[in-house]
């Protein structure tokens, strides 16, 4: 097991190995099950996105957005690298509950990213919306600085027939929503167990991305309760589900262009 780099085995109580092997295995299948198949379909969608450069850098939505965000930024440095272009930047964002102004604010945050990239377009990348109140958020400030935009999501959710976030409504006519599942809750695969849930009574050791959100700064805080162990083994997990999709969409039709 993974987890078995961090601590030694036969130091710990029967029980405490038997409930790490048990996490470990649903992280496992959580990310090879729920994960993979709707990141897969999301990279799908934007494969011409990806393949043109359209994007200057990837903005993952702090906290549970993280993972997904790494994974796309991963392929599309790996695809620029094949085509010798400059691979985007990666930054993280969210907005917290009582935003304060200066360095670390989230207009701070987002004026930052437009001195680094100018008015050139970014991906939001988050796992999940409902709602959609968080992202509009975000995006607020993106147009308020003029940075053009696109969001990919893990999954959206509707209520019936009710889309509550209707990007022909909410975002411009030249953003584009790229979605693994829609009218879909798998993308929460992250956030529920961040959450206090008492059917997840294991949700702080399973804090896949192993940070918390800040009540004031615009980027997530380092969880020191998180197990580092299984927060490793995600990024793990992560890495290889990215490099192979990028394998599925990308490498393949290089090494074919170098053979012709």
């Amino acid at each position: 097991m993974r987890w078995e780099q961090f601590y030694n085995p036969k130091e710990m109580p029967i029980g405490e190995r038997q409930q790490k092997d048990e996490l470990e295995l649903e992280q496992y299948r959580a990310f090879h099950e729920v994960y993979e198949p709707i990141l897969d379909k999301l990279i799908g969608q934007m494969r011409s996105e990806i393949e043109s450069n359209r994007y200057a850098a990837v903005i993952g939505d702090d906290r549970s957005g993280r993972l997904p965000a790494m994974a796309v930024h991963g392929i599309m440095a790996n695809v620029a690298r094949d085509y010798d272009t400059v691979p985007p930047k990666m930054f993280f964002i969210h907005h917290p509950k009582m935003p304060l102004p200066g360095p670390k604010g989230l207009d701070q945050r987002v004026e930052d990213i437009k001195n680094s990239i100018g008015e050139n377009r970014v991906l939001v990348v988050t796992d999940y919306i409902e709602t959609g109140s968080t992202l509009r958020k975000i995006i607020t400030y993106l147009e308020f600085h003029k940075i053009p935009f696109d969001v990919a999501a893990l999954s959206r959710k509707s209520l019936g027939t009710i889309i509550k976030f209707d990007e022909k409504k909410q975002m411009p006519k030249d953003s584009k929503l790229f979605l693994g599942e829609d009218n879909s809750d798998k993308g929460l695969i992250f956030w529920t167990r961040m959450r206090s849930d008492e059917r997840m009574p294991d949700h702080i050791k399973r804090n896949d991305t192993g940070l918390v959100k800040s009540e004031h700064d615009a980027i997530a805080q380092i969880d020191s309760r998180a197990d580092r162990a299984l927060v490793t083994s995600a990024r793990e997990l992560n890495n290889e589900i990215a490099h192979k999709l990028y394998e599925k969409y990308f490498r393949n039709d290089e090494l074919n262009k170098q053979d012709a």
